[in-house]
């Protein structure tokens, strides 16, 4: 058989062995959450974002890759990412560390934006978000909670559905008040679940328990993950995934708390909420240099994602796409305006966004929220606050608020897409231990001059507020949807559809107040009516909560509010039975570190590959040059030493030492390999550039078979890859030199 012929055979079968013996030494793919590696060797998947809630101490945020079975990857920043949320696409680079995957540069695949929405007063309702809240006995039972100003109530099913649907103060109710009806939820109890956690795993309980929870009603949008008892190892009252309004994640957790702050604030998070901060400046209502002030991460206090359960700031409501048209007007030269309360729904204008004359910038500290990060300050926020039902008395234990105009400051709200940020509420009265709003007739003075602010004839009605700028250059007022707006604005609210009264009655003597009606006095509509404020007729009606009518305009003049029958109390739902633990989800092995490289010498070539003196490639029999020493292999880098030109006969080439194995590492053997340069090195243990990106385990032999393979079919490729005159010329060669053997035998 000639020598050809020979060398296509075992190119042929030393193929068809390597990609045999490569799958079998498990790359038949690559390992988890390398799913999605690019060739370019960047890192793709699904983000997820957590933030924890810690009592006193701020919060902390954390960031994972997430592959499609659900395994995350923690991941590291230099700096907290602005654009950071869960759900969204990312390509990442960087470096792997046993501390995550430390992140150089990142690129966001982002969805188109939302157009913001017009529609104010019955506007158009976001869909229906599924709520799972699932009771967790993790072995010490149920803490008891103080309910209603009851101490040491029992946690069951029946008191959870009370506070997330059937109460006043619930937490549907809540959101449907904040979001003007746009935003309703319902929610299943599931459980009491029993389970035992790996410490503060919270991922690993979700994964093991989700089935079990979504074969009872789901699947779900959102599930609450309730410890019965404190969890020693987690270190907070709440814990969030961080979405978006347009892409909101999915899950919570809470450490034994019921309270509305944190029932509410949770799932803001979820919608892609940060926290509603405050700025407190010595002696000052605010400072040129916002640094020169104190940040307090959970400080407003008229706010559930701060402190307080009240309505949400204005910045909040536009991120979640609550407001349009002009509900919101962005102010950039003087004039007097028409402010109206933030509460009820309202076609006139319920916030104005008024343009500093200078940017500033606030390092929050990383204290609070994960890293630190850069707040920019450039628009100044004003909103009319009144004693309506979550500013009133609607939530157990809290007082009516009085009337009053406060003042944030953050920069320009985010689109539906986007992730959410900071905003800082300001004190008009510093020298209070408490946050105030503005007296009648006070003025804010922008510190670096320019600008002044002043609020009058501020009632539960409306406030007017006097803007001046200095240098008067900048355009004219325009709303949230970008149209020109003519100052001063409404005076009231606005009617809605079917203003004249509800069920078909005429306002006044026909229709009586629905219960629980918000304004109007016009018809039999529900309780979850949110008509007009400044109707002469009756206020809201006494009883019931939950009705969807009533949205009509201000009140009939002479109508008289109706005494409204009292609400029937909802049934209260039937327990479920309790549904088994499934089993806790095994750890997954961790990938063995591959040795380094060894400290002996080498010759020409290292790591287990032959380096030629006279002859090299094997071909014919002679006296083989020596052998370089072998160096101890490396990280699983193959590397081809200089080979010699093949040219020159021999009478058979000895066998190389073999080189010492590292972890992981490639035997060296006497070597075919052809010349040229090696392997290149690849990115991580036992990984070749090129080849398969196994995930070497350990020291064992599989992945050094493997790193071996890999460098036999790069030399066989290469040798199959030679130019037939190539082949043809050396065997000539060959030739000629057993004849000149013959003749000096002679």
């Amino acid at each position: 058989m000639s020598a050809t012929r020979k060398i296509v055979r075992a190119a042929a079968l030393a193929t068809a062995i390597c990609a045999g013996a490569l799958a079998g030494a498990g790359c038949e793919g690559p390992p988890a959450l390398s799913a999605d590696e690019a060739d370019d060797g960047a890192l793709r998947g699904e983000l997820a974002v957590y933030v924890a809630d810690l009592p006193g101490a701020g919060s902390r945020t954390e960031y994972f890759l997430r592959d499609a079975a659900g395994n995350e990857r923690k991941l590291l920043f230099d700096s907290t990412q602005p654009e950071m949320v869960t759900g969204v696409r990312v390509k990442l680079h960087g470096i792997d560390s046993p501390d995550g995957f430390r992140v150089t540069n990142y690129q966001i695949v982002r969805d188109p934006e939302d157009a913001i929405r017009s529609a104010l007063i019955d506007g158009t309702p976001y869909p229906l978000r599924k709520f799972a809240f699932i009771l967790i006995d993790t072995g010490n039972g149920f803490t008891p909670v103080t309910y209603m100003g009851t101490r040491n109530t029992p946690v069951t099913p029946d008191l959870i559905s009370k506070r997330m649907i059937a109460d006043a103060d619930s937490i549907k109710n809540y959101y449907l008040y904040d979001s003007y009806g746009r935003q309703d939820i319902s929610n299943v109890v599931i459980g009491p679940v029993t389970y035992t956690p790996n410490a503060c795993d919270t991922s690993a309980m979700s994964r093991s328990l989700k089935s079990m929870v979504d074969a009872q009603g789901g699947p779900f949008d959102h599930y609450l993950w309730y410890y019965g008892s404190n969890n020693a190892s987690c270190q907070w009252s709440g814990l969030a995934s961080v979405g978006s309004p347009s892409s909101p994640s999915k899950d919570t957790w809470y450490n034994a708390s019921v309270s509305c702050v944190v029932l509410v604030q949770e799932p803001g998070h979820n919608f892609g909420m940060q926290h509603s901060s405050s700025l407190k400046c010595s002696g000052v209502t605010f400072a040129d240099d916002p640094n020169s002030c104190t940040g307090s991460e959970y400080g407003d206090s008229y706010d559930p994602m701060g402190g307080g359960c009240r309505h949400m700031n204005a910045w909040q409501k536009t991120y979640q796409g609550w407001t349009g048209g002009c509900n919101g007007v962005r102010v950039q030269a003087s004039g007097t305006f028409t402010l109206l309360p933030l509460e009820p729904e309202c076609n006139g204008v319920q916030f104005l966004q008024i343009k500093s004359p200078k940017t500033r910038t606030f390092n929050r500290p990383a204290a609070g929220g994960g890293g630190a990060s850069t707040e920019t300050f450039d628009w100044y926020y004003l909103e009319l606050r009144t004693p309506v039902d979550f500013d009133g008395t609607l939530a157990y234990g809290s007082s009516a608020m009085s009337q009053r105009v406060l003042l944030h400051v953050a920069t320009a709200p985010r689109s539906r897409t986007q992730s959410g940020l900071h905003t800082f509420i300001l004190d008009m009265n510093p020298s209070t231990s408490t946050l105030d709003g503005f007296t009648e007739g006070q003025t804010f003075t922008d510190p670096a001059g320019g600008l002044t602010i002043t609020a009058r004839n501020i009632t539960t009605s409306s406030a007017t507020i006097e803007v001046t700028y200095t240098n008067n250059s900048g355009p004219g007022p325009t709303c949230l949807d970008n149209s020109a707006f003519s100052p001063p604005g409404p005076t009231t609210c606005g009617g809605g559809a079917g203003g004249t009264g509800g069920g078909g009655g005429t306002t006044g003597g026909g229709g009586t107040t629905g219960a629980g009606g918000r304004g109007g006095t016009t018809g039999t509509a529900g309780a979850g009516g949110r008509g007009g404020t400044t109707g002469t007729a009756g206020a809201t009606g006494t009883a019931g909560t939950t009705g969807t009518a009533g949205r009509g305009g201000t009140t009939g003049a002479g109508g008289t509010t109706g005494g409204g029958g009292a609400t029937g109390s909802a049934g209260t739902t039937g327990r479920g039975g309790t549904t088994g633990t499934g089993g806790a989800v095994g750890g997954g092995g961790t990938t063995g570190t591959a040795g380094n490289a060894g400290g002996g010498t080498t010759g020409a070539a290292g790591n287990g590959v032959v380096t030629t003196g006279t002859a090299g490639t094997g071909v014919s029999t002679g006296t083989a040059g020596a052998s370089g020493s072998t160096g101890a292999a490396g990280n699983g880098v193959i590397t081809t030493g200089t080979a010699g030109t093949g040219t020159v006969s021999g009478t058979g080439g000895s066998s190389v030492p073999a080189g010492a194995a590292g972890n992981g590492m490639v035997t060296g053997q006497a070597g075919a390999v052809g010349p040229g340069a090696g392997g290149q090195g690849g990115k991580g243990p036992g990984e070749i550039s090129g080849g398969c990106a196994c995930d070497v385990t350990g020291s064992g032999p599989s992945s050094g078979f493997a790193a071996m393979l890999a460098a036999a079919c790069v030399a066989i490729a290469r040798a199959r890859s030679r130019r037939p005159g190539q082949r043809q010329r050396q065997q000539r060669q060959q030739r000629r030199q057993r004849q000149q053997r013959q003749e000096d035998g002679r």
